[in-house]
């Protein structure tokens, strides 16, 4: 926690009033970083294009965000991975939003196709 208090510019006990273990704080991350790539794939998903084109973006944004922050996800990844369980299942809940996201337009490409024929 002091490193993290470190190098947010806060003393640790301000910290504490907003995270109270480090957890909380990972979760928070997981989430606001969730919430980004959410954002961005709902504004994709109601472009004006098919759902192919839109899915390939939504693909392309996500690949490059991965790719712009490797390092900071790859630890990220393994720090998940020590979270209590109720911690980890807020951080799938995101997940799947942004699944439920890619589902729709899969969905919505097959049924086209499915009509065109």
């Amino acid at each position: 926690m002091q490193e993290i208090a470190d190098a947010a510019g806060l003393g640790k006990s301000t910290l504490y009033d907003y995270f109270k273990t480090k957890d909380e704080i990972l979760v928070y991350f997981f989430e606001d970083q969730w919430n980004d790539v959410i954002e961005e794939a709902q504004k994709i998903a109601v472009q004006n294009c098919g759902a192919d084109a839109r899915l390939r973006k939504i693909m392309e944004a996500y690949l490059e965000s991965l790719q712009a922050n490797k390092n900071l996800f790859l630890k990220l990844s393994v720090e998940s991975q020590r979270l209590k369980l109720e911690s980890q299942k807020q951080i799938q809940d995101k997940r799947h939003a942004y699944q439920d996201i890619i589902r729709a337009l899969i969905e919505e490409g097959v049924r086209k196709a499915s009509s065109a024929r």
